[in-house]
């Protein structure tokens, strides 16, 4: 029964990081350079997480954080390059999920 939980929590989790760089790149697509990161903190969240797990890591780091992956981060100065705020996350992606969510974000922006 945990097993179950477990797994549940993982598919949740990878989804939503899933969604999130789907978004950071729909935001990229429409000419807002630094995507998510573009939100800053709202209501003490701070959108800018380039430190969550990403199947495509090529071109969704912004240059704005670094992480090493041991939890903590350092700013990275300016720029839109492509950055190292990945770490060494464990994303659990498939193709089939980036497709779903590209298709998505396809019909929300139209």
């Amino acid at each position: 029964m945990l097993q179950m939980f477990e797994e549940a929590f993982t598919f949740l989790r990878n989804a939503s990081y899933n969604h999130y760089w789907a978004f950071d790149k729909g935001l990229k697509d429409l000419a807002v350079e630094s995507g998510c990161c573009s939100l800053g903190v709202i209501a003490g969240v701070d959108y800018c997480r380039p430190d969550f797990p990403n199947s495509d890591n090529s071109d969704h780091s912004n240059g704005e954080h670094s992480s090493n992956g041991d939890g903590s981060s350092q700013g990275q100065g300016n720029g839109n390059g492509q950055g190292n705020g990945q770490g060494n996350g464990q994303g659990n992606a498939t193709p089939e999920t980036d497709k779903e969510m590209d298709k998505e974000m396809d019909k929300v922006m139209g």
